[in-house]
């Protein structure tokens, strides 16, 4: 009984303290979209975050932060255009999802190369309400 109990607490402990999954998007000022590194139209944005879920090892009841870095210049009614397309596909198996929405100037910052994850985690933002 004792072995089982034990098993029982360990393994509530891992699901409760599993880390997140990020998926990091990034909308610039020229409204093109970038998920990871790759560029995806508005339309394939969904499909494009769907694609990155299957490829993950999440399982049910994880937790998936989306992290939008939207340009600062862009009208916020596009923004929020691409967090809905994104977010439409919550519940996605199970999965839970988390917004963070993050704003900057993007053509100052030059985030249109690769390695633009890097350096926006660099900048210590803090998420928008």
């Amino acid at each position: 009984m004792k072995i089982l109990l034990l098993l029982f607490t360990a393994s509530l402990f891992q699901f409760t303290n599993s880390k997140p999954f990020y998926v990091h998007i990034l909308v610039n000022a020229n409204k093109e979209i970038k998920i990871e590194n790759k560029t995806v139209s508005f339309d394939k944005l969904d499909n494009a975050v769907k694609t990155i879920l299957e490829d993950s090892t999440l399982q049910n009841n994880e937790q998936v932060i989306i992290q939008i870095y939207g340009d600062e210049n862009l009208k916020m009614g596009y923004i929020t255009d691409v967090q809905g397309q994104i977010l439409k596909l919550s519940p996605y198996k199970g999965i839970r999802f988390k917004r963070e929405l993050y704003l900057l100037d993007t053509k100052k910052e030059r985030l249109d190369q690769s390695g633009w994850i890097n350096r926006v985690q660099q900048f210590h933002l803090k998420p928008v309400k």
